[in-house]
């Protein structure tokens, strides 16, 4: 702790002493001599007195002159109730990269976005025991549709999460694919994709539907990901790069020029609703990763990594991405949100600038966890507290023999501060959330469900108002 200097009255005396031989000097009497110098010390006693500053009490307590973080913006580095920027901490200069660099936060402190939440308990919706639920989505609309994925099937639920009905798709592989991932395009329009990564030379198979569900056809690329934009519109991730289709599923192009990384897999692809702006995540077989972004809809792409994160300054492949649009009025949310054990990413629009918070013990340790899944809430509400872009981030430690869930976290200041969303999972290992619109009508009180696929399930917590 840096010293405290306190300084003391010897100039005001010395000042006073100066003063005293000048008027010596001028004056004969002694009397009238020490009788100034008497008014003029009262005078400056006085002066003193009048122009002290207020004491101000000394506590243990943290002083925070900080404005409390606001929702990201460009440049901004955490989200609070009200939209104002925080200072932020640049990143150690680094020499000039064609690849962009981040903002690591100040570290965190508690914030009022930190009250404590509601005991929260996690219920099963009920399907069978032991289903590996490896991804859920969701489709808000008139209809509020959820599929949730595993290698045992497909599942899918409107509006009623405690009603779910199995869609007549079989998932082929022996062993059983390690990857189930989802995509829905519209009420009618759904593409399945099962695989266990590039590199295990297993089968990639991959379906779509045009009805809902009732029927399924298989798809000629091996996909990994698929990102859907429209009805017709979407974009897959296959070993080689990124492909596209205008028909629903029926046609894909050919691999989009400059989609390929080398020694990397692009495993997972977001974009936003119009789908001009795209991003794709790949990882190496060392275990780094590389962030590509299309502004055109797949014509060009650009490397937009972040680096500079400790310990090696290197994206880590474990990465969780989602795009969010900005809300009404609070364009400045918009963009590409990510998390892994080295901390969460916020991507703005139009920005090659990262801003993030660093989890500088983790990274630079062994991993306490990992992050199994991810979601970022920008649905805004009067009823339920929501002071920005909500991330809900499920973690998970490495045990003897696999993932050992830890639980549910919930962080409204962009992931500089996190609180558990229950504590009943057990250990079962939370592999994808959604948050999934209530229809209020039906159940009173009821806003929002929570979803989470696990290895033994789907379970959920429902949100109630807060005000």
């Amino acid at each position: 702790m840096p010293e405290t200097v306190i300084t003391t009255g010897t100039n005001r005396a010395g000042n006073v002493n100066a003063g005293a031989d000048n008027l010596k000097s001028r004056f004969v009497g002694k009397r009238l001599f020490w009788a100034l110098v008497l008014i003029i010390m009262a005078g400056m006693a006085l002066a003193a007195c009048d122009s002290a500053p207020t004491a101000t009490p000394i506590t243990n307590e943290p002083q925070s002159t900080a404005t409390p973080p606001a929702t990201p913006t460009g440049g901004t580095s955490a989200l609070t109730p009200t939209p104002t920027k925080p200072p932020f901490v640049s990143a150690t200069p680094v020499p000039p990269s064609r690849t962009p660099t981040i903002k690591p936060s100040p570290t965190p402190t508690a914030t009022p976005t930190d009250a404590p939440l509601p005991a929260y308990t996690w219920k099963s919706l009920g399907l069978p025991d032991g289903t590996n639920m490896r991804d859920v989505e969701v489709f808000p609309g008139n209809k509020n549709i959820v599929l949730l994925g595993s290698p045992q099937g497909i599942w899918k639920s409107e509006y009623d999460y405690t009603v779910w009905n199995k869609l007549d798709v079989t998932i082929p592989g022996n062993p059983p694919p390690g990857n189930i991932e989802l995509a829905i395009a519209s009420a009618d329009v759904y593409y399945v994709s099962a695989h266990t990564g590039c590199a295990s030379g297993l089968p990639i198979t991959a379906f779509r539907t045009t009805d809902g569900g009732a029927t399924w056809a298989k798809m000629t690329p091996e996909l990994l990901d698929v990102y859907a934009a429209r009805e017709a519109a979407a974009y897959g991730t296959t070993c080689a790069g990124v492909v596209k289709t205008t028909d629903s599923g029926a046609t894909w192009s050919d691999v989009l020029p400059g989609s390929q990384e080398t020694n990397s897999d692009p495993y997972a692809i977001t974009g936003s609703p119009d789908g001009k702006s795209l991003y794709v995540a790949y990882a190496s077989e060392g275990g780094t990763g590389t962030i590509k972004r299309s502004t055109d809809s797949g014509v060009t792409w650009k490397n937009v990594t972040p680096t500079n994160i400790p310990p090696d300054q290197l994206l880590h492949a474990a990465v969780h991405m989602m795009f969010v649009p900005g809300s009404t009025g609070r364009p400045q949310d918009g963009g590409l949100y990510m998390a892994n054990q080295q901390g969460t990413f916020f991507l703005p629009l139009e920005s090659d600038t990262w801003v993030s918070h660093i989890d500088t013990a983790n990274a630079i340790d062994s991993p306490a966890y990992y992050v199994t899944a991810f979601y970022v809430d920008t649905d805004y509400s009067e009823d339920y507290v929501k002071p920005g872009p909500i991330l809900y981030e499920a973690r998970a430690r490495l045990g003897d023999q696999a993932f050992e869930g830890i639980g549910v976290f919930r962080s409204a200041n962009l992931g500089a501060t996190w609180q558990q969303v229950g504590d009943d999972l057990g250990k079962r290992p939370v592999q994808s959330l959604v948050l999934a619109p209530h229809d209020t009508t039906a159940v009173p009180g009821m806003l929002e469900t929570l979803i989470a696929a696990t290895s033994d399930g789907a379970w959920a917590v429902t949100m109630q108002a807060l005000r």
